[in-house]
């Protein structure tokens, strides 16, 4: 896809774009099995194999795979070549160019007397899809000023997207709002829609954007390089969105787009009405997961009828980050959630006569469940203001 900054624009969706605003996009690549996983040993630096103990395994020879880094350092992702897919055993031997140039552990430990068990396992991820969309050789890195994708319509149900199993690269728009890779904009409820198995590396701006849009899928998808929040649910109005099963690696700072931008998340999310089960995160240079819950929805969703801070976690569970430059889990401002959102937390008048302050509006217990950190700059996680969590 060709275009430049000064390249005349569509109005809402901008230029270079592939944009859908009414109708069905089924955009549908080769399934790849698995997305990614684990290799089921260290890699260690100098070493050109690893094995996998997937049943079902499709790699090629000439495919384009992703190692995920597993020590303090982001940096230490390398991007091979497949050389060669082998059965050895029970296990694919998978050998690959360039020698690893440094280590990649993946091992599972164990703890208090052999009871408790924490996987620290490097992540391999295969970027080749069948179909490829990509931003033209010349100005896309030049300008840093990749191909996107929108849906987005104020009419509910006017579309339906459903992409699958595709490879973006050269994507996204420095420093442009709403040009993004693959980007749910403003659509109301879109329970139809999907991403699913697809792959995107070097963005110049985001990797999946679900903003004021509900009820969308997201999962299995891999992304590598990006910058700013890579998976970001933007205004603190979204709901019902499922995000599980996705891998990002090395995400980098934005300059030119919010505040927050310029110590991202590789995970970012507004509103605790969203499940995030079993995504994985390989390297951030500050967050890895960030629930940077408001007290009411921002930007062009911004209203006062929404406490964002005070509502209810649907589920966050299972996740993994590791290599990130401060916390794996952030909580902040913070989350406090209570049965009636927008209502006073303290009955005043009931804890001025010693009753119980809370009675009128307690708090819902909620559990952020078996995240795994580790090789964390900082800390595994940060809270500014909890409630029951």
């Amino acid at each position: 896809m060709w275009g430049r900054r000064l390249s005349p624009e569509i109005p809402t969706y901008g230029t270079k774009v592939i944009a859908l605003q009414a109708g069905t996009l089924d955009l549908h690549g080769c399934p790849r099995t698995p997305v990614w996983t684990y290799a089921a040993h260290t890699i260690d630096a100098g070493q050109n194999f690893f094995l996998v103990n997937d049943t079902v395994f499709d790699w090629k020879q000439g495919e384009r795979v992703v190692l995920s880094p597993t020590s303090f350092d982001q940096d230490q992702a390398e991007d091979v070549r497949i050389r060669s897919v082998v059965t050895q055993g029970s296990y694919k031997k998978v050998t690959f160019g360039p020698n690893a140039k440094f280590q990649h552990y993946s091992k599972t430990n164990y703890y208090c007397s052999n009871t408790k068990a924490m996987a620290m396992r490097a992540e391999v991820a295969v970027f080749d899809r069948n179909i490829l969309i990509q931003g033209d050789p010349v100005f896309s890195r030049k300008d840093e000023f990749g191909a996107t994708m929108m849906y987005h319509s104020h009419k509910m149900g006017s579309y339906v997207a459903r992409i699958s199993f595709i490879s973006m690269t050269q994507v996204g728009q420095a420093d442009r709002l709403s040009r993004y890779p693959l980007h749910f904009h403003m659509s109301s409820i879109v329970s139809d829609s999907y991403l699913r198995g697809n792959a995107v590396w070097y963005s110049y701006n985001r990797f999946i954007v679900v903003h004021a849009s509900h009820y969308v899928t997201v999962e299995w998808n891999v992304g590598f390089k990006a910058r700013g929040h890579a998976i970001f649910v933007e205004d603190a109005v979204e709901v019902g969105n499922v995000i599980n099963w996705n891998l990002h690696i090395h995400t980098l700072p934005s300059f030119g787009m919010t505040d927050e931008d310029v110590h991202p998340a590789a995970i970012w999310v507004s509103h605790p009405l969203n499940t995030i089960n079993f995504n994985n995160v390989g390297g951030s240079t500050h967050y890895c997961f960030w629930y940077s819950l408001k007290d009411n929805p921002i930007g062009s969703s911004a209203t006062s009828s929404i406490c964002t801070v005070d509502e209810a976690l649907t589920e966050f569970r299972g996740n993994t980050g590791h290599s990130c430059g401060r916390y794996g889990l952030r909580l902040f401002p913070g989350h406090t959630p209570v049965h009636k959102p927008c209502e006073p937390h303290i009955d005043v008048a009931a804890k001025k006569a010693g009753l119980n302050e809370w009675a009128s509006n307690p708090q819902i217990p909620t559990v952020y469940k078996d995240m795994i950190a580790y090789k964390l700059q900082r800390r595994c996680l940060n809270v500014e203001t909890a409630g029951y969590i």
